[in-house]
């Protein structure tokens, strides 16, 4: 009788496994659906959210696959702005923005994938979303790398300006 009770209990434990594996998927693949974005200096709604449009301003979106210097913008203190990069998680890659508190803050960050289907292995947009906290000059450094390695597979540098 020991016999049939082991297994059963097996059989209990791989599908309660396998049940968080599926929920756990259906989490991961959703995606930001139902929310607001910042695109070319307007909110735009993207799925059904339940919330209404923000009310701050939206600034300016900055959308670049170029590496390195040369990107800049210009904003003003209180104003949001949007950096808007290229990105394929499902490869275990990530942005990682590092920049001054004091004169930006990072209010958020979405990925959208690039198509509307959710094919695997695809890639997509990454936006985030920062606003500006007091006048002058500020670099934010995005370095795309995996967390569990040190070296960065590429780097994006972009200059921002207060008035």
């Amino acid at each position: 009788m020991v016999v049939p009770l082991i297994i059963n209990r097996k059989k209990t434990v791989a599908f309660i496994i396998a049940v968080l594996v599926v929920v756990f998927l259906a989490l991961l693949l959703r995606g930001e659906e139902d929310t607001w974005l910042c695109q070319n200096g307007q909110w735009v709604r993207h799925g059904n959210p339940s919330a209404p449009a923000p009310t701050g301003t939206c600034g300016k979106a900055l959308e670049t696959t170029q590496p390195g210097k040369g990107n800049a913008i210009e904003t003003k203190r209180g104003d949001n702005f949007s950096v808007v990069l290229e990105t394929n998680p499902s490869t275990g890659y990530s942005w990682e923005p590092n920049f001054d508190s004091s004169y930006i803050q990072l209010i958020d960050r979405k990925y959208i994938p690039s198509s509307q289907k959710t094919l695997v292995g695809a890639g997509g947009k990454e936006t985030f979303n920062f606003r500006a906290l007091k006048g002058g000059e500020v670099e934010i450094t995005f370095s795309y790398m995996r967390p569990w390695e040190k070296k960065e597979e590429r780097k994006m540098v972009y200059k921002i300006i207060i008035n």
